[in-house]
């Protein structure tokens, strides 16, 4: 499958950028989800989103948050963007109001601001009715040459975020009982082993036992999920960070690991799982899958807190954006598995991957009469 650096849509219109929006995502918006697309030099640097106010939020509150995402979107250096609401129009007008005012403040160039209801989208820039009826525009997607393209390219969009985020959701039932036995026979195999080489370093002995799982786990994609007794022995020496920089030094680069890495993720026993989300999380973010990159580190956060990545410090923006970088990994961090030791105050929010920066979306399109 081709990931988003090296695809090319030829998005034209309105219509094609919320028929690419889903596939880019990796889901389907739901009502109630705000999606930001910054671009910069007419290519798409970074797509993702947010909640949208409650009716009723105080307007100064809803100021916050876009003056908050413009801001990061400037330390993007983006040069335009775009915001699209998915809902009814008293929950999205009041987030489109509040953009120009802190757009032109920035200095970034509104492509448009769109509204998606039901299966008609309406435009807050364009006041044409010829071009922009007040009733809006009927979306259909399956005319739509995007959803062609993304389908045979190998994009998938999934029916919404939440069974997007459930690619990292612990198994649950006889699956977690049966890994459970495994793990449990893991810890007993590593401690037989280092009592028969108690005379080498357990460092040494550890990290030549990883390089070999290491080897298997990859040299066969089609054995993939691997069997509860070689997931759980991977998964436990991959807490040793030493076996855990050798498998992103083999693993980084190949978006097709990525699948391995979401299964260890769902299976690993929580006291396991943190170096293993970890990779996880960077495969994902090297695609510029960022919301799963999230959902990966959440899964550290909830699961295993004492694990240096779940101290890995936040800042409000990151609360309320989907796909934001996390601080403490950097994209360099991010290609090499090098991880930043835990900061002991808050870090500034830092750009998203290079990975998101050259995409489909050519320009910050706007409809044809405001061109």
């Amino acid at each position: 499958m081709d990931d988003l650096t090296t695809t090319r849509w030829s998005i034209t219109s309105p219509a094609d950028l919320l028929v690419a929006v889903p596939y880019l995502l990796g889901f389907h918006p739901d009502d109630g989800d705000a999606v930001w697309i910054a671009y910069r030099d007419q290519q798409l640097r970074w797509m993702g989103g947010t909640g949208l106010p409650d009716p009723g939020t105080d307007p100064t509150e809803i100021r916050t948050v876009v003056t908050a995402i413009l801001a990061t979107f400037a330390q993007m250096h983006a040069t335009s963007m775009m915001m699209v609401g998915y809902g009814r129009s008293e929950q999205v007008t009041p987030l489109a109001d509040a953009v120009p005012a802190i757009a032109e403040q920035t200095g970034i160039t509104i492509g448009d601001l769109l509204r998606v209801t039901g299966n008609r989208y309406f435009s807050y820039q364009c006041t044409n009715p010829a071009c922009c009826p007040p009733e809006g525009k009927v979306l259909d997607p399956t005319g739509n040459v995007i959803a062609a393209q993304a389908t045979l390219g190998g994009y998938v969009a999934l029916p919404n975020r939440q069974q997007y985020l459930d690619q990292v959701a612990p198994i649950i039932g006889a699956a977690r009982q049966a890994m459970a036995q495994a793990t449990v026979r893991a810890r007993s195999r590593l401690t037989r082993v280092l009592d028969t080489w108690r005379a080498t370093p357990t460092d040494t002995v550890i990290t030549n036992l990883g390089q070999r799982a290491i080897d298997a786990a990859l040299a066969d994609p089609r054995r993939w999920p691997l069997p509860d007794d070689e997931a759980a022995w991977l998964i436990l020496l991959l807490t040793h960070d030493g076996v855990r920089d050798l498998a992103w030094i083999r693993s980084g680069g190949h978006p097709e690991h990525l699948a391995l890495w979401l299964d260890l993720t769902r299976r690993a026993e929580a006291d396991l799982l943190g170096n293993t989300a970890g990779i996880c999380a960077l495969s994902a973010f090297e695609q510029g899958k960022d919301s799963l990159g999230h959902a990966a580190l959440d899964r550290i956060i909830h699961d295993n807190p004492a694990h240096p990545l779940a101290t890995v410090a936040t800042t409000g923006i990151d609360d309320l954006l989907i796909d934001v970088a996390p601080p403490g990994l950097t994209p360099e961090h991010r290609r090499t598995g090098a991880a930043t030791p835990p900061p002991s105050t808050p870090v500034p929010l830092l750009p998203p991957p290079a990975s998101r920066s050259a995409t489909g979306a050519t320009r910050a399109v706007a409809c044809a009469c405001r061109r």
